[in-house]
């Protein structure tokens, strides 16, 4: 079965046509940046039928001009929703926690501990795990890290990635990365789920954020965790993001990208690799 026939099988509910997917990958890299190439036309497909279902429309071409209209704003969200992958873990490339523990922390609590602020961002954070295991790895160094002044920023375009980490509440599959005493130390039951502890829930801020809007942050981080977003977005797109994180990560500061990714731009003079898709950043270049 070719392509073309496979978005006009019979067996399937509706008909995706090229122009349909032009039309959401071009809405999609309008509202988030996130580019859809040819190869993710059965995605769109499986991630959007079920939104036609849920607005009572007929079509792509009907659900496209819904959501291009005033009343479908808020549809838009639920479209970027959809289309966003979110695959994430507790300690996912455990080789940037381990790093980050055992390199970056001790100056961090020093600082802390002189009465300096230390802020840290987990952006695309998508429902929490990234930046919790983050708050848990400080922690584990620094039991007493809620008395300062010590924040992590966690972010994700996702809304309903943000309010589900804002619950901090995962189900035990989620939590079977982690060994029985780290799970006994930082979690507890709730039901049927398992549910971050105040303490470490008390040092992460969650927030909506589209890499294509302002980012509104106004002071500096010692650490940017940023893995596994910039593959969803073309070259020039990730050239704008490292640029920001240069603009916003403090002197000497650590970013921390996923395993197949790769700094661009004018970015790639300004940090040294310290460890596996792990860098420090020199604002006069290295």
């Amino acid at each position: 079965m070719s392509a073309a026939e496979k978005f006009h099988s019979p067996d399937r509910a509706y008909v995706l046509t090229d122009a349909d997917f032009s039309a959401i990958a071009e809405l999609v890299v309008k509202e988030s940046g996130i580019h859809l190439g040819a190869a993710k036309k059965d995605l769109v497909y499986s991630r959007l039928t079920k939104r036609i279902r849920n607005t009572g429309l007929s079509s792509f071409g009907a659900y496209i001009d819904f959501v291009r209209s005033g009343p479908g704003a808020a549809e838009r969200d639920e479209l970027i929703s959809a289309i966003t992958t979110n695959v994430t873990n507790f300690n996912r490339e455990g080789h940037h926690f381990d790093h980050f523990s055992d390199n970056v922390v001790q100056g961090l609590i020093a600082r802390a501990r002189r009465g300096e602020p230390i802020r840290m961002w987990s952006a695309a954070c998508s429902d929490g795990r990234e930046p919790f295991t983050l708050a848990m790895a400080l922690l584990n160094k620094m039991p007493e890290a809620g008395k300062y002044d010590i924040k992590i920023l966690a972010t994700d375009i996702d809304k309903k990635s943000i309010q589900t980490a804002n619950e901090g509440r995962y189900t035990p599959d989620m939590v079977n990365r982690l060994d029985s005493a780290y799970v006994e130390k930082w979690f507890e039951p709730v039901g049927n789920m398992m549910q971050i502890k105040q303490s470490v829930r008390d040092l992460v801020q969650f927030n909506v954020l589209n890499f294509l809007d302002k980012w509104p942050m106004k002071r500096k981080f010692d650490v940017i965790f940023c893995r596994n977003a910039l593959i969803y977005f073309q070259a020039d797109m990730q050239e704008q993001i490292f640029d920001g994180f240069i603009n916003h990560l403090n002197e000497g500061g650590y970013m921390y990208i996923g395993h197949s990714e790769r700094i661009v731009g004018r970015a790639v003079d300004k940090f040294k690799s310290v460890g596996p898709t792990s860098f420090q950043y020199n604002s006069k270049g290295y």
